[in-house]
């Protein structure tokens, strides 16, 4: 009788613009790095990847970028008549609202826009609806909460910085967030986005 072989997951299992660990059946995409050494990223970040400019394994050297641009949102009121800027491009020191709520709605608007919203859109499928938690720590940071029972992901929105959105902490317990995080004050609809309730 043949003895099958179990493994658990392991580092090569990954990602590398997220740093999440993948689940079974997921799978990860090699891409080479300039001047860096090589990368493996999970299917829900491919699109980040291809706009940092790293080249996916098998394809050609040169890498394609897309100028994606828009105007919606809190970010086109406040672009006024200036050209717009690609999607989660950080914000102008001028820009940001002096009024907390708008302020938590622009540094919303930026976790909307990046790649994070697919990777909470692609394990809600798996888990369920998420307790989403959006806390203003600064008048330029914001902290989005995204908690399942099994596993939570903390982002740090920061409007100023040069990548505005990225993963902080993540973690398997609820009750290891503080408690200034546990108070579900916002939602996530099915494709990732977040807003506040009410």
């Amino acid at each position: 009788m043949a003895m099958i072989e179990i493994r658990r997951n392991n580092s090569d299992s990954v990602c590398a613009i997220c740093g999440r660990t993948l689940l079974l059946g997921e799978r990860l995409v090699a891409f080479h790095r300039p001047a860096e050494e090589d990368a493996r990223v999970c299917e829900l970040c491919l699109e980040q990847a291809d706009g940092l400019g790293w080249v996916r394994e098998g394809s050609p050297t040169v890498p394609l970028q897309w100028n994606r641009s828009r105007r919606k949102g809190l970010r086109a009121v406040l672009a006024g008549g200036r050209k717009p800027r690609p999607a989660t491009a950080p914000y102008g020191a001028e820009e940001i609202p002096d009024d907390p709520r708008d302020a938590v709605e622009a540094g919303l608007e930026l976790f909307n826009e990046s790649s994070h919203r697919r990777t909470v859109s692609g394990i809600a499928r798996t888990l369920g609806d998420p307790h989403v938690s959006v806390v203003r720590r600064s008048p330029r940071e914001v902290v989005v909460t995204i908690a399942w029972e099994l596993s939570w992901y903390q982002y740090r929105v920061d409007m100023l910085g040069a990548q505005p959105v990225t993963l902080q902490h993540r973690g398997e317990e609820l009750d290891e967030l503080d408690e200034r995080f546990r108070d579900w004050n916002a939602q996530a609809e099915r494709d990732g986005t977040v807003a506040l309730a009410g």
